[in-house]
């Protein structure tokens, strides 16, 4: 009886072993999930009691509080600004590159290689501009002094003379 028991618990600890591994890491993401929904639930209410706070002042006194509330110098937010050209500009040097060079390999390598390429280039071409849209909004609001909506902005009638100018 005593070997047919080493034999017996011999099969069944892989799987013994198998399901406790798995129990103990379903409580340890179960965990980490509910610390992620509470530190997200906190934030919305940061957030939410933020909004509120900002809610009954023009976009130019929600600029003027938050200038004040993180201390900004004039000196500091020109360079926000000037950081947000050289980034808006840099991204679209390098998408006005990326889409050359993807032509120019048009002629090189193989039509299933285009394949693969053609659609990451778009995507990487649409990072590249919506990411540029985000820092002339940034910029936009630096040199307005006031936070204005996204919407706003896009619907600006200069909207691509701020983004590629």
């Amino acid at each position: 009886m005593g070997m047919l028991k080493k034999i017996g618990a011999g099969v069944v600890f892989p799987f013994s072993r198998a399901l406790r591994d798995i129990s103990t890491s379903s409580q340890r993401v179960h965990q980490s999930y509910r610390e992620m929904a509470a530190i997200r639930q906190q934030k919305h209410e940061d957030y939410e009691a933020a909004k509120n706070a900002l809610g009954a002042i023009s976009e130019q006194e929600k600029f003027a509080q938050i200038y004040e509330m993180n201390g900004w110098s004039e000196a500091e937010l020109q360079e926000q600004a000037r950081a947000s050209r050289r980034t808006r500009l840099a991204l679209l040097c390098t998408a006005a590159v990326g889409m050359v060079g993807v032509i120019g390999l048009s002629w090189i390598v193989k039509w299933w290689v285009m394949m693969i390429l053609g659609p990451v280039c778009v995507i990487y071409l649409a990072a590249c501009a919506a990411l540029s849209i985000k820092f002339a909004w940034y910029e936009y609001q630096i040199e307005t002094r006031s936070i204005t909506p996204i919407r706003a902005f896009l619907a600006r009638p200069d909207l691509f003379a701020r983004m590629f100018g």
